[in-house]
């Protein structure tokens, strides 16, 4: 009975780490069930997750980009999940549950499939193993997108009429809203922001910003895309969450944007 691999042996095949037994282990499971394949298949969706989070270790990191980096099909991979992590964090890209995380996204957004054949999986490690290769060219890095910050204070704090003119700067990515409480109110962990035209529909909505840092008297900071912020006067709705899931809102502010 051929069994299923565990993550460390996993990991390590994918870092080129591996014996040669382990490794014709590994490839005989995931040769003859699913699960094993499923199982280095969440193995490399956590090493890559780990890599763009800079959670790796010293020899791990230059194992991966020497071993694993150096096949070109996990180089778009990464670079796919780079992206795509990116417009997550601004709600470009809705949030699902841990797992699936990316792959989800993946079969999506990159229009291919992670599950690949178990020859494409040997050749792979064959090709790379004793570090034979040369160091790859590292995937480019994603340009940093321009945010204008702009603050905004409760509607009942500050009448509209009173409330100044949002003029977005050319060039400007996103729009990133710094929202006042009223007193002493506490920030806001989890939430999310809904943005309505004054009397009529939707334009946007998006989670808070998990900033740990925020300016004094801002109880939560929200990405929202430059462009979906035309000239025109809004509605903007703070949905504080509970642990449970449980929403509530916490404060209406009201926002003008105008034309340069």
């Amino acid at each position: 009975m051929t069994h299923a691999p565990d993550p460390t042996r996993a990991r390590a095949y994918l870092l080129g780490s591996a014996s040669e037994q382990d490794a014709d282990v590994i490839e005989q499971a995931y040769f003859r069930t699913a699960e094993s394949l499923e199982r280095v298949e969440a193995a490399e969706e956590l090493l890559i997750e780990d890599y763009l989070a800079n959670r790796l270790t010293t020899d791990e990191r230059a194992r991966f980009e020497r071993h694993y980096l150096a096949v070109p099909r996990h180089r778009t991979r990464v670079e796919t999940i780079r992206r795509l992590s990116t417009a997550a964090s601004h709600g470009a890209v809705p949030s699902t549950p841990r797992s699936g995380f990316h792959w989800q996204w993946l079969a999506v957004a990159a229009g291919f499939v992670l599950a690949v054949g178990a020859t494409v999986w040997m050749v792979s490690h064959r090709q790379v193993a004793g570090d034979r290769l040369p160091a790859p060219e590292l995937p480019a890095p994603v340009p940093a997108r321009s945010v204008y910050a702009w603050s905004l204070s409760p509607a009942a704090v500050r009448g509209t009429m009173e409330t100044p003119a949002l003029v977005i700067p050319a060039g400007t990515d996103d729009v990133r809203l710094q929202l006042e409480g009223e007193g002493s109110a506490s920030p806001i962990a989890r939430g999310r922001l809904v943005i309505r035209v004054v009397g009529g529909d939707e334009v946007w909505q998006g989670p808070v910003a998990n900033i740990a840092q925020r300016p004094a008297g801002v109880v939560a900071i929200v990405d929202v895309p430059a462009g979906r912020l035309r000239p025109d006067d809004y509605t903007i709705t703070l949905l504080a969450q509970t642990a449970a899931g449980v929403e509530s809102e916490r404060q209406r502010y009201f926002l003008r944007v105008r034309s340069r």
